[in-house]
This record gives structure tokens, C-alpha cells and sequence, in this order.
């Protein structure tokens, strides 16, 4: 597993099953199935899709891609034989019409990194896309597509070029290919001008920003929130952290709930989830502690506190207000879901059944008293450390045990995301020369811990941990007592989380060079009041700054891309240069 950490995971919500021993496979119409294998990292498409360029076979993040968009032509019911991979060097993949020619060609790019400035070069220069449909005459589409896997929905965007665009013919389109209920091959595009496209006939207000059917931001401050009628989504973390809010009624025009979308709401009580929903991301009820759920929807069940859906093979969320100290996952159970027991702070013991083969971003955060039992063959629990069969992947650290001391024993490959979250008692960890991955800051609010590291894949100096190159920081000890922390100038990327919780800063200097700043970067460093921002700066993540109380003012360059939630409870003035 060398390209993502979360590979398995990502097939699993794409709806493959493990038929055999590291062989996913998920049957379309007429019986018609795609396989991948995990040991040898390939995708075998099947007899009937045509593949002309064996590279887009094996793993990688953008092959991914391809594979994600094909699975929504096939689950649209577009035929299998229509399908041609690596055809032509342009685009990575093409929908034939039966005729000779080709329906749409679809160019699959990485989000965000890849696929904004794709669009933005292919809006600007016409002779671009001209070109393209000069030297693909038989071509009726061209589709720029990407997708991601996200709070635990697989989100996609797409731009739609017709054969005739150009200065006089502007129009793209952002939709009518893929959603619901459009036939294959009979697309209802919507026209857009200058990018933008009409809206769908939603009852809106200012309180609520939807975009083609989405709630993708929620302006309010009600007790009693009403999702205006016509909605269909609800974005990935919508409602995060709205304290005003106590009742919220979701109406039956929405199918899918985002990723984290009520999180930290923490005087939520009242929420049903209507019969119309069909999709559910990461534990959309995470930290709100005060609700009762009711499930009217025929596509999960909620029994005793715990939210499954309707196969009870995946567990989604357990309610804080559960009163039962012990949790016996039913067997019936595949995947534990991310954050699914997160703050559930009653719980004394979670029992994992035999039937368990995954076991998403550390689902038993913020446990202090917990006591795992751990019964799946697929996983090892040994000195309070949770690991996968091959004792390569570390999942989670159980924050009771006594030892203060963990020695990650060689071998161990990756330590996986969130895995020692908020732990406060462990204050030495070793990281084996075995180690090649690290996710997103496993160190998060360790408010005692220092690192030992081992391993020749990463640099650990002066209380902060970076890739082999330096050129990425990946976390800084909050143990630290120094106030001012001179970034190094090789570093590119600040990782997410890599400040989080460190208290004891007053200052940060960033390099000019720096790029990416990623979520929840300085999130909670609450004394915080002075950073600069470089003008090389791309792009400031969602909560990077939350809770930077002491923040007052930053000068933030006019190019910087940034989340709508960067600045959250922070009262920081932003000033363009």
C-alpha cells in the first residue's frame, strides 16, 4: 500500500467486496465485473473494456480517478464495450457512440492541484480546446473530471466542453451527465455563462448557499434550522461547529448527508433522518452530545445507540448519549467507520468481532477509558497499539494504557492517520527504521509526548518531525517551550494538523516557498499573535487557523486560495497585499 493509506477503504465505498484474499471485485449490469488486486496493485477492468495503455492499470492516485469516473458511467448504465482506455494521449479514457464515433472524452486530473488550473487555462485560451476538437473531429464532449475521497463521500466535479465552443459559444457545463436521473448517453446539460450556471429551483434565503442542489455553507444562527426544500446534499461539514443550533429538519429531497456535517454542534438535540436519504458519510453526528437521532430512512438502521446501514455491515456512529458502557460490535459488522465512537467518553469497552476487516481513521478518538478487545483475525492488538494482520499498519493507541513508552516494533510501515489523537498520557514514542508513511499529524494534542525517531524516511529536529526532503513539516511537539518557531526554508507544505494545540507559540516564521499550508495547521495554538504569510503561498485549508484567539491581524496575499472556515472563532483582521 504505497500510494494512499486508505486504499482498501476507498474500493469498499466504492462498493467492491473482497471475494478472495486481497481480490476486490463489484458486479454492474448483466453481470458485467471489475477486479482489483491488492498484492500486485493492478486493476483488471474486465473482457469487455477496452484497455490500450497497461500504465492506467496499475495503482496511482490519478488511476484511481479514472477508475472512480468509470464506475459512475457503469453504475449509470453505460455499456462496458463502449469504454476505451488509454485510446489517445489526450485524455485518459472515452464513451464510443456505437456509430464510429465518440459520445465523450473524459480527461480525469487530481483535485484541486491539478483540475482548477486545468479549467482555468482551457475558459481562458479557447485555441486550446478548439485544437482539440480540430484534431478529434469525431469527438462530441470533451469532460476535465475529478474526484476525491472526502469525510467518507466520494465527491466529483466535472467541466463539460461541446464540440463547437469557442469565443462566440462560451457555454460549459458542470452538470446534467452524471447525477440523478440522467440516462446514459442522453445528457440534459444546463447552460452556463462566464462559468457560472443557473440554479436549481430551491426556496433560499440568506441564512443558506447552495450551488446546483448542494447546502454547501449555512450563514444562520436559528435554534431551528429548516433546509429549504429542493436541496439534495448537504456538504461535508455544513454545520460544523454551530452552537446555536438545537433542532435541525432535513427535507425528503435530500439523499445524501456529508462527511462530519453536524459536527461539534454540540447543542444539537433534535434530528431525523428522513426516508429519502440513500447516502451517509463519516459520522455525520460527531460530538454532539445532547442529540436524539431518529432513522425514517429504509437504507440504515439505528438500534441501540448505533447507526449501521441497512446491511449492518458498516457501523457509522454511535450516540454519545448511549447509557451501555459496553459496546459488542455485531458480527455481522465489515467496517468501523472514522470518528463512528469519537467523544463517546462513557464507553469502558468496544468488542471487535471476527467479521471486521476494516477500520477507517481512528474511530475510537477521545476514549480516555476505553479497553479494546480486539477478536478480528485481520487486526493485532498488542501493548495497547491497535495494528493491521501484518503488524505494517499502526490504527490506534488506547490512551489508558500505563506504559508511557511505545516502542512501534520494526517492521510496522505505516502509522496510520489520528492514530495516538489526543492522547495525553503517552510521552515517548520510537519510530522504527521500518516506518515509510506517516498520515496526517498521528500526534495530534499529544500534550506530553517527544519522538524518537529511527527511521531513515524522516527528519526529526527540534521538536518537529519532516519527510526525508524536509520539505514537508508534519508536526511540531506542543511539549515545546520555546515561543518562536523559525519554519526551515526547504519546507513547502505545512501538514494538517502540524501545530495543532501548541499552546506555547507566540510567534511562526514561514519561508518564502512555503505553498501549502493544510487544514487544521495551527489550529487551538490560542496564544498565537503573530505568523506572516509568504507571497508563495497557494493555499490555507479549512480550520487552519480555528481558535487562534490571540491572532489579531494578517496580511494575506490577494492570490492565496483559502477555505470558508480558515478563520473560524478566530478574530483575526485580513488584510489583501
Amino acid at each position: 500500500m504505497t500510494i494512499i493509506l486508505n486504499e482498501i477503504n476507498y474500493f469498499w465505498k466504492l462498493g467492491y467486496n473482497e471475494e478472495m484474499t486481497d481480490i476486490y471485485v463489484k458486479v454492474y449490469q448483466n453481470s458485467y465485473g471489475i477486479s482489483i488486486n491488492i498484492a500486485e496493485e493492478l486493476i483488471n477492468y474486465g473482457d469487455k473494456i477496452k484497455v490500450s495503455d497497461l500504465n492506467l492499470n496499475q495503482f496511482s492516485q490519478r488511476n484511481f480517478i479514472i477508475l472512480e469516473a468509470i464506475d459512475r458511467f457503469l453504475t449509470k448504465e453505460y455499456k462496458p464495450e463502449d469504454i476505451h482506455i488509454g485510446g489517445d494521449s489526450t485524455y485518459n479514457f472515452a464513451i464510443e457512440n456505437g456509430n464510429g464515433g465518440i459520445f465523450i472524452a473524459i480527461q480525469c486530473l487530481e483535485w484541486l492541484e491539478e483540475y482548477d488550473k486545468e479549467i482555468d487555462k482551457l475558459k481562458t485560451k479557447y485555441s486550446i480546446v478548439q485544437s482539440f476538437f480540430k484534431n478529434n473531429s469525431n469527438i462530441e464532449y470533451l469532460c476535465v473530471y475529478t474526484s476525491r475521497l472526502k469525510a467518507g463521500t466520494i465527491e466529483c466535479r466535472y467541466t463539460i466542453f461541446p464540440h463547437n465552443y469557442s469565443v462566440e459559444n462560451s457555454y460549459s457545463y458542470t452538470s446534467g451527465l452524471l447525477e440523478v436521473g440522467i440516462q446514459a448517453y442522453f445528457p440534459k446539460f444546463k447552460t452556463t455563462i462566464n462559468g457560472i450556471q443557473t440554479e436549481k429551483n430551491v426556496n433560499n434565503n440568506n441564512d443558506f448557499e447552495i450551488t446546483n442542489g448542494e447546502l454547501i455553507k449555512y450563514n444562520g444562527n436559528s435554534t431551528h434550522v429548516i433546509i429549504p426544500f429542493g436541496v439534495e446534499k448537504l456538504k461535508n461539514s455544513v454545520f460544523w461547529n454551530c452552537q446555536s443550533v438545537e433542532k435541525i429538519t432535513i427535507p425528503d429531497t435530500v439523499y445524501s448527508l456529508g462527511g462530519d456535517t453536524f459536527y461539534y454542534c454540540e447543542n444539537l438535540t433534535k434530528l431525523t433522518i428522513p426516508k429519502s436519504i440513500t447516502i451517509i458519510g463519516d459520522n455525520p453526528f460527531a460530538n454532539c452530545p445532547k442529540l436524539d437521532l431518529v432513522n425514517k430512512s429504509p437504507h440504515f438502521i439505528f438500534e441501540d445507540g448505533i447507526l449501521y446501514n441497512k446491511n449492518k455491515n458498516r457501523l457509522i456512529y454511535c450516540a454519545i448519549k448511549r447509557k451501555s458502557k459496553i459496546c459488542e460490535i455485531p458480527e455481522s459488522v465489515l467496517s468501523i467507520s472514522k470518528h463512528s465512537f469519537y467523544n463517546c467518553i462513557k464507553l469502558r469497552k468496544i468488542v471487535i468481532p471476527p467479521s471486521v476487516k476494516i477500520i477507517e481513521n481512528n474511530p475510537f478518538s477521545n476514549l480516555p477509558l476505553l479497553k479494546l478487545e480486539n477478536n478480528s483475525p485481520h487486526f493485532i492488538f498488542k501493548d495497547g497499539a491497535l495494528y493491521n494482520k501484518t503488524m505494517t499498519t499502526l490504527f490506534y493507541y488506547e490512551h489508558g494504557t500505563k506504559s508511557k513508552h511505545l516502542m512501534i516494533p520494526e517492521g510496522v510501515k505505516i502509522i496510520g492517520r489520528h492514530s495516538f489523537y489526543n492522547c495525553k498520557t503517552i510521552e515517548r514514542i520510537t519510530i522504527p527504521a521500518s516506518v515509510k508513511i506517516i498520515g496526517y499529524n498521528p500526534f495530534t494534542n499529544c500534550s506530553s509526548l517527544k519522538l524518537i525517531n529511527n527511521s531513515p524516511e524522516f527528519a526529526y529536529e527540534n521538536g518537529a518531525l519532516y519527510n526525508k526532503k524536509k520539505n514537508e513539516l508534519i508536526y511540531y511537539s506542543i511539549s515545546n517551550t520555546t515561543e518562536t518557531f523559525v519554519v526551515p526554508s526547504s519546507v513547502k507544505k505545512i501538514g494538517r494538523s502540524a501545530f495543532f494545540g501548541c499552546f506555547n507559540l507566540r510567534r511562526v516564521e514561514l519561508p518564502e516557498g512555503l505553498l501549502k499550508i493544510d487544514r487544521s495547521a495551527f489550529a487551538n495554538c490560542i496564544n498565537i499573535k503573530e505568523i506572516n504569510i509568504p507571497k508563495s503561498v497557494e493555499s490555507i485549508g479549512e480550520w487552519t487557523f480555528l481558535n487562534c484567539v490571540n491572532l489579531k491581524n494578517i496580511m494575506l496575499p490577494k492570490h492565496v486560495l483559502f477555505e470558508q472556515q480558515s478563520f473560524l472563532n478566530c478574530p483575526v483582521e485580513i488584510k489583501k497585499i
